[in-house]
């Protein structure tokens, strides 16, 4: 039997047009030039080591998705996205993958936590 496939949400696909369109956001273009060392040659804000265009990525400082609060609807995700480039940081594939697997380990641990208290608020109204 064939899989249903899952229609996406709207809100979902907002999300993604969203942060196709920041890629075109003069921030990101900014936070690039600062990294520019050379001819296609840019600096990791965390290693400081240096790398070609497509080694490196634009990282936001503060995660668009809080890892305290998780996602907290549309039009503070779209604030978040496109902000200053003192928001912004390039780093090198290797360091954005790491500080991105830190803050999705952070992130469930919050969520977890929130269940946790949720639960107990539970339990002590009834």
């Amino acid at each position: 039997m064939a899989k249903k496939k899952k229609r996406m949400s709207m809100e979902t696909f907002a999300k993604g047009a969203l942060r196709r369109a920041s890629l075109m956001w003069p921030e990101i273009s900014e936070c690039r030039r600062l990294a520019r060392r050379g001819p296609n040659s840019y600096e990791c804000a965390a290693c400081h080591e240096l790398f070609n265009s497509k080694e490196i990525a634009v990282d936001h400082r503060s995660p668009v998705v809080d890892i305290i609060e998780g996602y907290q609807g549309l039009t503070i995700f779209a604030e978040r996205l496109f902000c200053s480039v003192e928001n912004l940081d390039c780093l090198c594939k290797n360091c954005h993958l790491s500080k991105s697997q830190i803050e999705v380990q952070m992130r469930k641990y919050a969520r977890a936590k929130r269940k946790e208290e949720a639960s107990e608020h539970d339990e002590d109204v009834e």
